[in-house]
């Protein structure tokens, strides 16, 4: 890969602002939570990486992103849904690697 593609991949691939994290509840374990970042997270993270050369397609059960590289060059990758689809451009997949923590009382 090109210089110029290291440093687009290095961008997307960098850690969220951890304020625009929240705690969800994990399906099937009612004691714990996970991290969570919404899609606009994930979209917003693309436009300023990327600019206008992306876009996201559905497509039945399944979500396309296909990114425009300064060299012209299309890449796609899907997924179950847009931040599976993302994570295929490594946005937001180290988010999975984010320990779990008991679930928080809401007071």
């Amino acid at each position: 890969m090109s210089e110029k593609v290291d440093e687009i991949m290095e961008k997307l691939q960098a850690p969220f602002d951890d304020e625009l994290m929240r705690w969800v509840g994990v399906r099937y374990r009612e004691d714990e939570e996970r991290a969570f970042f919404g899609e606009s997270v994930y979209s917003q993270r693309l436009d300023e990486v990327l600019g206008f050369n992306w876009q996201s397609e559905m497509d039945g059960s399944s979500c396309k992103i296909t990114v425009q590289l300064p060299d012209g060059t299309k890449i796609t990758r899907m997924g179950e849904n847009f931040r599976e689809a993302c994570e295929m451009f490594g946005v937001g997949r180290y988010v999975h690697n984010i320990p779990r923590r008991k679930k928080q009382r809401a007071y």
